[in-house]
């Protein structure tokens, strides 16, 4: 295989001297050989049949070149049964070799059936394999009842005005991205293997996301550290300010209304829907609620950037498009005096897809009803409350930056 490798990498300067067809034949009877010799020769097959797409292309022979093309999908597909039968985690393993496939004939081009085929082998072997070769873990959490009593006695006897503003300023309710990326690095010393390998995403069977760079992985890491210690703080500390809140205001929602007609960033006209998201919620109506509010959120942030005088949409093709929430919440990332922590929450909760993707998976109709949950419609009221209190200043350019 080097020694074509080498003659094909200097063919520009050869090709008068060449005799492709010794070469194809050489090809060949290398992959025969892996094939009937070598256990589990795959990638030595396939490394063969890409030496014979670059011959075929030197020789302009297009018809061979596609031939040659559906050869490696197929050594793909046959390289994914194998491992699936024999390795411990065989269907982990061969969804990657199904997914190979997948792109390589949708490369090609003209095989939709093929293409959907195996959509639904990769499905399949996701699925089979959270049923047979994955385990999830399940570690108990526990708070000293002394520390819960005593965060909750800091929302007793406040009005709800003062109980507002406690959410929205309390520490305890919302973690730190950059204690999360320290405890990534940490985590990283201790367990060095695992911050090496790829690391996937898989939602509905499906693998949407592979981190395979070093600073990828380090992204997914620190997303997940993120993401775990919001999910804590919400359960221990934010269920149990919502608590108070309900006990000794009941008309908390006509009050949290009153409270967000009097901030500059909300609009008139999303008070009403905002309110019956809001009602949903106190109803445990989630699903309703969780509709609502994740796209009244939307609406506020794109608002915002709408007073910096930010054009909330692009041009694309000669056609105007709105902005996506992933470029809005990257405006405002660079807006002083935006609590940064709470934009990174809107974006683990909303729109990464190495997070929740919770506005995707709405809009996709892809959430299973189990997962509208109250903790997650408190945590977009949570959101609400932290990304409505500003205004907007503009900073005026000092004479000495103005120029003549």
């Amino acid at each position: 295989m080097d020694i074509i490798n080498s003659i094909l990498q200097r063919a520009p300067r050869l090709k008068p001297m060449l005799d492709f067809e010794h070469l194809i034949l050489n090809i060949e009877a290398a992959i025969k050989y892996y094939a009937e010799n070598e256990i589990d020769s795959y990638n030595l097959q396939q490394g063969s049949m890409k030496q014979m797409v670059t011959v075929y292309k030197l020789m302009g022979k297009d018809q061979k070149v596609k031939e040659a093309k559906i050869r490696i999908a197929e050594s793909f597909i046959e390289e994914a049964e194998w491992k699936k039968e024999n390795y411990p985690s065989g269907n982990s393993v061969a969804a990657t070799f199904y997914e190979k496939a997948l792109h390589a004939y949708m490369d090609i081009g003209g095989f939709k059936t093929k293409v959907e085929e195996l959509k639904n082998k990769i499905k399949e072997a996701h699925a089979a394999a959270f049923e047979k070769e994955f385990r999830m873990t399940k570690i108990p959490i526990e708070v000293d009842k002394k520390i819960i009593d005593s965060h909750r006695e800091r929302y007793k006897g406040r009005s709800t005005l003062e109980v507002f503003h406690l959410l929205i300023t309390d520490p305890n309710l919302i973690p730190s991205f950059e204690g999360a990326k320290k405890a990534t690095v940490e985590h990283a010393k201790k367990y060095v293997l695992m911050h090496l390998v790829s690391q996937s995403v898989i939602r509905k069977n499906i693998r949407v996301k592979t981190y395979e760079t070093d600073d990828d992985r380090f992204y997914f890491f620190t997303l997940q550290n993120f993401m775990l210690d919001y999910q804590f703080k919400a359960k221990f500390f934010l269920v149990n300010a919502y608590c108070a809140l309900k006990e000794e205001h009941p008309n908390w929602v006509a009050e949290m209304i009153k409270y967000l007609k009097t901030l500059p960033l909300v609009k008139k006209n999303r008070l009403k829907l905002i309110e019956k998201g809001l009602s949903a919620f106190e109803r445990e109506d989630y699903i309703s609620a969780i509709h609502i509010l994740v796209f009244q959120i939307e609406g506020i942030l794109r608002d915002t950037v709408e007073g910096l005088r930010i054009a909330p949409f692009s041009y694309h093709r000669g056609e105007m498009r709105i902005k996506k929430l992933w470029d809005i919440l990257e405006i405002l990332q660079k807006v002083e005096g935006i609590d940064k922590d709470i934009l990174m929450l809107v974006r683990t909760s909303l729109v990464d897809i190495g997070g929740e993707n919770l506005r995707n998976d709405l809009a996709h109709g892809i959430l299973d009803y189990d997962e509208f949950t109250g903790l997650r419609a408190l945590i977009l009221i949570y959101i609400l409350l932290k990304i409505t209190p500003y205004d907007i200043i503009r900073k005026e350019k000092p004479e000495s930056d103005v120029k003549q």
